[in-house]
């Protein structure tokens, strides 16, 4: 249980650093606002007061018009993410980071995830009856599942 939650908890993404210019319509940013840009979107209820998360839907010049993540959301309640275009203008964001997938800790998960499957399957060949022939000389048949459902009705 303890392996499953490390394992979770690493995560495929990170931020990299970038400027305004390299970043195109369909990546996913993070921009840190100054504080007079960050009070205009104080209602947005974001994470950060000063941080921003989402898509970018267009670029221009001078601005972003962005798919910003709104409002909290806790893992496992049922809750949907919101989304809210705003146009954020280049003047306003102190710093820009680009959302790209991180190769190390996604085989790093991904190999983890299969090394536990290993171990499990392994530790419950065990179960499934030994090598050594039983002591009255018939044939034995031994039967016992990974898993067990029950059904409520």
């Amino acid at each position: 249980m303890i392996a499953a939650g490390f394992f979770t908890a690493g995560g495929c993404f990170q931020y990299l650093p970038s400027t305004p210019q390299e970043i195109a319509p369909g990546q996913s940013v993070r921009v840190r606002l100054t504080p007079e840009e960050a009070s205009r979107f104080a209602d947005l209820r974001l994470a950060s007061p000063r941080l921003l998360e989402g898509t970018v839907v267009d670029r221009s010049a001078s601005a972003f018009m962005l798919d910003a993540s709104v409002g909290g959301r806790a893992a496992g309640d049922g809750s949907v993410a919101l989304s809210q275009r705003v146009n954020v203008p280049l003047s306003g964001i102190v710093e820009v980071e680009r959302k790209e997938m991180d190769r190390a800790r996604t085989s790093l998960l991904v190999g983890g995830g299969v090394a536990l499957a290993t171990v499990m399957l392994v530790k419950a060949g065990g179960a499934f009856g030994g090598s050594e022939p039983p002591s009255g000389g018939g044939t034995e048949f031994r039967s016992t599942s990974l898993f067990r459902i029950v059904l409520p009705f």
